[in-house]
């Protein structure tokens, strides 16, 4: 086989699908040639005569009907790829496909990927751009395959080397072999995710997982519990080993900046860099390590880079817009390398993995100063790779001394600033940094709202040398990338930035990954607190084992901005309020009639904690307060769903809580994330803490129109996710019924499982089974009604069975609203 061009062998399992002509048409328009596609006839008895037309293009294998696990593995069995792909016949690959992601898959020396998805339905039309999940990491996938199968089997592509690794597909599962060969190569080799979307996914009436839905998840529940008790271990040791004590990922998207003044170190400094750079299919534009960007700097200084461009490593100085490569030289991609660049008296040396490599000529310029800015910036094209460590040194002039600082890496008390993601450590001035507290703030398009957020942090009475602020900015197209240079605080701050909008839960992912604190506080960009506020999540923590700090339902209002985008209520409330405010003129009323963005409170209200005035109570808070807890106390002792607590308006946890149940699931859209994460630490026996003590002051903004349809699909998610009921059950909140009395009608329904249910038994798998119903419904966005499957069961025996529970308090509020359900 050539290794230039090696065979990719495509499976196609067939059986009575009227697509098959279109699916066939997608392998064979592939820009990639040497293709062999083998279609398996699994005893289809309709639509064989829109085979013909192929036979002589294909390899073709008939056998009796046995599962698509089968047809697998009798293609599997006569394929001759050294790399192979599978093909649903009813689904559609890009037209790149196979060329891209073999690509992918010998620049990463990968034996094993999966891609994104669109999903398209009967007429090829899309209806769902990349559903599947970005992962950022092995780990990620990992942490997803755990819990429910995240990849979808038509975007795989495999070495024959795992073939032989794991044999064949499971044939006695009829649903859910793919999880279960997706669990059995985990075991054994790094499961690859390729970002990029290079398979449209059909979904229509007569696919099998819609007609076979519920034995379809029952075994996929059954086969997960299985290896959840024989993988928990292995799953475990590389959870723990890789998520927080692993390489940084750059994915050609994100860059990270922190604050410092360039001046302090001029004309002689080091970086140091340990570095796995890669290679885009493709891509010959410039990817910068560390971009030379510094602002605010007046006079003849120039700023000192590094990039990757077409397997070479320069070194670039840059002057106000002008670029000017100073070192360029080969290098090997897809290696593990330690890069170090110093400048003695502006002179820039280059030494690879300790080999000095490259020697430039003195800097034109009156000075040369480093940059705090790696991966990339606002502009210009980000690193696409994986990082260790990386370190800023101030130089002495001294040989002597610079060889030490090679030699001894504890030699420190010259590093400004430094990151090393294997051991979490932090250096900043010449010292470790030991944070307590990391503050996390995802943010996007809210530049004043964050400014007095981050003013409020400024004014805690918390050690500032004892905390760090973390702005995770997911693509803002405001101001936003200009605090890291144009605002000066005094705690650490640190701005991280998508170029690409990936969602709130991707982008405190890529905080919690660059976290220092024994504490992870998160916090919405738009909240402002108090000066305790850092100290009472801290105590908290340092009082309590495995507890959750939670203050979203102790939040206040406060409209520090006036937006012409809010909404009636908003502006009605405002209009309302605006007479106390200390800014308030006529021309501020004119400003806002005139349909102009107004600044209603500044700095000056925050730093004199006098803009609580201002504020105003939230419905919400007072429900909760008088339903759950006036009822349960702060501890929620005794209520169900005390997960719902983690909101990450106002949140905290220890770091090892993460590092104990994982990341946050990157769901698109708003909701659910962070109740989902919620929930993982119940289950882990955290317990959940309402601090009064931590009323913070959400500023009001303009509301997103899709923010609920997006809460309802992610709902689903999490519902899919898991299969035990006290998670299902809560499902009933999205037909109108209160959080309390979901309570009450899972507390009746345990009542009913242990003192009824032996008389009764058909009602638990009824409940499930309409629990799912409604979960589809919600999926699809249709009515919630007739949610009862009258063709299978009989609806007035049930009506009887409910209406005889009735009669036992304890089990009559479950019995009464599972009755009205039916009804619907």
């Amino acid at each position: 086989m050539s290794k230039e061009l090696p065979l990719v062998s495509v499976l196609i399992p067939f059986y009575n699908c009227k697509y098959v002509p279109q699916a066939i048409e997608t392998v064979l328009r592939q820009t990639y040639k040497n293709i062999e596609i083998i279609l398996v006839n699994d005893g289809s008895y309709m639509y064989n005569e829109l085979l013909k037309p192929y036979l002589s293009r294909i390899i073709y294998i008939e056998q009796k009907n046995k599962g698509v696990a089968s047809a697998l593995n009798e293609g599997i069995k006569i394929a001759n790829g050294e790399y192979l792909a599978w093909l649903s016949s009813d689904d559609l690959f890009s037209e790149k496909k196979i060329e891209l992601q073999l690509n992918f898959m010998k620049e990463n020396k990968s034996l094993f990927s999966f891609t994104n998805f669109n999903i398209i339905d009967s007429h090829n039309q899309i209806k769902k751009y990349n559903v599947g999940i970005h992962f950022k990491s092995g780990i990620e996938v990992l942490q997803s395959l755990k819990d429910f199968n995240p990849i979808n089997g038509c975007t795989v592509m495999m070495s024959r080397k795992v073939i032989e690794k794991i044999g064949y597909f499971d044939e006695t599962l009829k649903y859910a072999q793919d999880y279960d060969y997706w669990i059995r190569t985990s075991a054994h080799f790094p499961l690859h995710y390729f970002h990029c979307t290079l398979t449209n996914y059909r979904v229509h009436d007569l696919m099998g997982s819609i007609r076979h839905n519920i034995d379809q998840m029952k075994e996929f529940y059954e086969l997960r519990e299985n290896y959840r008790v024989k993988y928990n271990k292995f799953f475990q040791n590389r959870e723990e080993r890789n998520m927080f004590n692993s390489p940084f990922t750059f994915r050609g998207n994100e860059y990270i900046a922190a604050q410092f003044n360039p001046r302090q170190i001029i004309d002689n400094f080091k970086y140091e860099c340990v570095i796995l750079p890669q290679r885009r299919s493709n891509n010959e534009n410039a990817s910068y390590l560390i971009s030379p960007e510094v602002n605010n700097i007046e006079g003849n200084f120039a700023v000192a880079g590094i990039l990757f461009q077409s397997n070479r490593l320069c070194v670039v100085e840059k002057y106000q817009n002008n670029v000017e490569t100073v070192i360029s030289l080969p290098i090997n991609q897809n290696e593990w390398i330690k890069v170090v660049l110093i400048y003695i008296d502006k002179t820039p040396t280059v030494y690879i993995n300790e080999k000095e490599v490259a020697v430039g000529t003195k800097s034109r310029y009156t000075h040369i100063c480093p940059s705090l800015v790696f991966g990339g910036n606002i502009k210009d094209g980000c690193f696409y790779g994986k990082i260790q460590s990386i370190k800023l040194w101030k130089v002495p002039p001294n040989q002597s001394e610079i060889r030490l600082m090679r030699e001894d890496m504890n030699v420190n008390q010259n590093i400004v600033w430094g990151y090393d993601f294997l051991s979490g450590s932090a250096y900043k001035n010449g010292k470790k940094s030991d944070y307590e507290v990391s503050i996390i703030l995802p943010t996007f398009n809210k530049y004043q709202e964050l400014l007095l957020t981050l003013h409020s942090l400024e004014c805690q009475h918390f050690d500032k040398k004892k905390y760090e602020v973390i702005i995770v900015d997911d693509g803002s197209i405001d101001k936003t990338a200009s605090i890291i240079n144009e605002h000066n605080f005094s705690f650490d701050l640190k701005y991280i930035r998508s170029n690409q909008n990936i969602g709130r839960a991707s982008m405190r992912n890529l905080g919690i990954q660059n976290a220092g604190g024994r504490v992870i506080v998160f916090l919405d960009a738009e909240i402002i607190v108090k000066p305790d506020f850092v100290s009472l999540h801290y105590q908290g923590h340092k009082e309590n084992k495995k507890i959750v700090i939670c203050g979203s339902l102790v939040l206040k209002g406060l409209y520090t901005i006036y937006h012409p985008r809010y909404n009636m209520e908003q502006k009605t409330q405002i209009m309302k309020l605006l007479k106390n405010y200390p800014t308030f003129t006529p021309s501020t009323l004119n400003e806002i009639k005139s349909g102009k963005t107004v600044k209603l409170l500044t700095e000056k209200e925050v730093s004199n904690q006098s803009y609580q005035n201002y504020s105003f109570d939230k419905p919400f808070v007072k429900v909760y307060k008088e339903t759950l807890f006036n009822r349960f106390g702060n501890n929620l002792n005794g209520f169900h769903f005390p997960w719902l607590l983690f909101c990450t308006g106002n949140v905290s946890v220890e770091a090892k809580a993460i590092k104990e149940v994982g990341l946050f699931e990157e769901y698109p859209g708003y909701g659910w994330d962070d109740h989902e994460l919620g929930y993982r630490l119940y289950k882990k026996g955290y317990r959940f803490f309402n601090h009064n003590g931590l009323a913070a002051y959400h500023q009001e903004h303009p509301i997103s129109k899709t923010n609920p349809q997006d809460a309802i699909k992610n709902f689903v998610r999490v519902f899919n996710k898991y299969p035990e009921v006290q998670l299902r059950i809560f499902i009933l909140h999205f037909l109108g019924i209160s959080v309390p009395n979901v309570h009450l009608i899972y507390d009746s329904y345990l009542n009913f499982l242990s003192g009824y249910s032996n008389i009764y038994k058909g009602i638990p798998k009824l409940l499930e089974q309409i629990l799912q119903r409604i979960s589809v419904k919600l999926w699809k966005e249709e009515p919630l009604t007739n949610l009862l499957n009258t063709s299978s069961v009989n609806k007035e025996q049930i009506i009887k069975n409910l209406e005889e529970l009735e009669r036992y308090p304890k089990v009559k509020p479950f019995a009464s609203n599972f009755k009205n359900i039916i009804k619907m």
